[in-house]
C-alpha cells in the first residue's frame, strides 16, 4: 500500500511556511509509518499496544536470515523504498544492529583497529543473542 500524501499542516494556526521556513516551496509531506512490534513486550517505548502487530511468521529476519516463528519477539521497521517495504526482526537481532557485536563491546573491533567482530561459529542469531546477554550482564564503566 503506498503512503498517502498529505496537505501541509497547520501548526497551532500557523502555515507550515512559517513554522518551517525554509526557499523551497513544501510540495508534499508523507505520513510517518511507525515501527511495529511483534510477540511479547519486552518493556522498550517501542512496544506501545497501538503499534502492536501479529507476527509475520515465515518471513526471514532481515539480519540473520532466519526464518520467524510465530513464538518470536521483535519488531518490524519501514523501509522507504517504491513501493514501502518492511523489514522484520527477530528482537535480539535488532538490538545487535544497535549495541554492536560481543567484539565491538569488549572494545576489540575494527572501530578500534581490533579484528573481533561476532564470536567464531556462532550462527548471526546466536552472536546476536550473545551481544545482547553480553550487553544486559557486563557492568558500566564509572565515570
Amino acid at each position: 500500500m503506498a503512503a498517502k500524501l498529505t496537505a501541509p499542516t497547520r501548526i497551532a494556526g500557523k502555515r507550515h511556511a512559517d513554522v518551517f521556513p525554509h526557499p523551497f516551496k513544501v510540495v508534499a509531506v508523507r505520513r510517518m509509518v511507525p515501527v511495529r512490534w511483534f510477540g511479547q513486550s519486552w518493556g522498550a517505548s517501542v512496544c506501545d499496544p497501538v503499534d502492536h502487530v501479529e507476527t509475520p511468521a515465515g518471513e526471514n529476519c532481515t539480519r540473520c536470515g532466519e526464518q520467524l516463528q510465530a513464538t518470536d519477539t521483535g519488531v518490524i521497521l519501514p523501509y522507504a523504498s517504491d513501493p514501502p517495504a518492511s523489514m522484520p526482526y527477530h528482537r535480539n537481532c535488532y538490538l545487535r544492529e544497535i549495541i554492536g557485536s560481543v567484539g565491538h563491546q569488549n572494545g576489540n573491533c575494527s572501530c578500534r583497529d581490533g579484528g573481533g567482530g561476532d564470536p567464531p561459529g556462532m550462527t548471526l542469531r546466536e552472536a546476536a543473542d550473545a551481544a545482547v546477554t553480553l550487553f544486559y550482564t557486563k557492568e558500566t564503566p564509572a565515570l
